[in-house]
């Protein structure tokens, strides 16, 4: 066996020493919740509603980003970067009775792109909360960061989200707003 060939199924034995016995707990926790409770659908949605996670995600390609995160309890955004135009838009998903919208800012004048080269923008989420915020208008829960990789400059959008708007069915719209930097995370300039 090759040094490369023994390192993946050693790779591989550690994902699977570690799945296996989370996946068994899992099923003995499960298998117990429902054998102590009432056999219902009712007790297997609360244990189910229990393990719900709330996950966020990211990607990019060399011309477009486009990111998850949460905007208000059990509402959804996606948001979409064109590095092209610089366009950050948020499409928050419609859940239940309640309406989506659409936030959009541009992010060319907080991070221009150096000059003769293309924008590298990469593009992340994070959890941000603002307890201190007076009426029905608020930042989102969620806080996308994005960065140009070339200049290492980063700033930090949200969306100004509405929750009497939401509770009402009302669908959204707007600017998103900035709520961290423009910073920049570069202290040195490189050479080429």
């Amino acid at each position: 066996m090759s040094r490369r060939s023994r390192r993946l199924a050693l790779i591989f034995s550690l994902g699977l020493a570690c799945a296996l016995p989370l996946g068994g707990a899992l099923g003995l926790l499960a298998g117990w919740q429902w054998s102590t409770g009432p056999a219902s659908a009712d007790s297997a949605q609360s244990f189910l509603q229990e393990l719900r996670l709330k996950a966020t995600a990211s990607h990019g390609a060399s011309s477009f980003s486009m990111a998850t995160g949460s905007i208000d309890n059990e509402v959804e955004g996606i948001y979409a970067l064109d590095f092209l135009t610089g366009d950050l838009t948020c499409w928050v998903m419609p859940t239940g009775n309640a309406a989506g919208g659409i936030f959009k800012v541009n992010v060319l004048g907080d991070l221009p792109p150096e000059k003769g080269k293309a924008p590298a923008y990469v593009m992340v989420t994070g959890l941000i909360t603002i307890n201190n915020v007076t009426g029905n208008t608020r930042p989102a829960n969620t806080i996308v960061y994005v960065a140009d990789s070339n200049t290492g400059v980063v700033a930090g959008y949200s969306v100004p989200w509405n929750r009497a708007m939401a509770k009402n069915g009302t669908s959204q719209e707007g600017t998103m707003m900035k709520v961290f930097g423009p910073y920049s995370a570069r202290q040195i300039r490189l050479r080429e």
